[in-house]
């Protein structure tokens, strides 16, 4: 052990021999300092130490949240990219019904169309008989639906989509009322 420790010496006095310390001033300020600043220095090497590892642990983080963004703005774009391709083949259909409506209104049976059309349904007398008769035949199919007639509103809108027997009252009712609408509009276009 002794030669150990006279070897370490040895050592020791080589190194600052080779720094040119020799001293002793030199050589008690080096003492002082491993004595007093060599456990700072570990300590400072051990907290550095921690640290750079928080920060390799928070980097893996938010690399991970890099990549889930970047996957979300490709799916954006992926999204964009089709929006705007419907949106481009919505505006060409928009464009084909703007040529076809500028070529059917050079047509002069055009306006005589729209003023018979405007003419009619500014008659509101067959829309309100149309909608007349549709309630009429409901209530001859049902005839529950004249105890509605004393109902609030709520009530008879809660009765025609809640129960299954007004359920299929407003079915029958629908069917009545668009097979009127159809015989109207065809008497329209006649």
């Amino acid at each position: 052990m002794k030669q150990n420790i006279l070897s370490l010496l040895l050592q020791l006095h080589k190194i600052l021999e080779n720094k040119r310390i020799i001293k002793d001033r030199d050589i008690h300020d080096i003492i002082k300092l491993a004595s007093y600043g060599l456990p700072s220095l570990r300590n400072r090497y051990g907290v550095m130490l921690n640290q750079i590892i928080a920060l390799e642990n928070e980097k893996k983080v938010l690399n991970y949240e890099v990549q889930g963004l970047r996957n979300s703005i490709y799916t954006n774009k992926e999204f964009i990219s089709r929006q705007n391709d419907q949106s481009r083949e919505l505006d060409r259909k928009l464009n084909q019904l703007h040529i076809l409506l500028r070529s059917a209104s050079k047509d002069s049976n055009y306006h005589k169309l729209i003023e018979i059309i405007d003419q009619r349904l500014n008659d509101k007398k067959p829309l309100l008989v149309a909608a007349l008769v549709t309630v009429m035949e409901t209530l001859k199919r049902n005839p529950y639906g004249l105890n509605l007639l004393n109902s609030s509103y709520a009530d008879i809108e809660n009765y025609v989509t809640a129960d299954n027997d007004g359920k299929s009252l407003l079915q029958f009712a629908e069917s009545c009322y668009d097979n009127l609408l159809k015989t109207y509009a065809e008497s329209i276009i006649q």
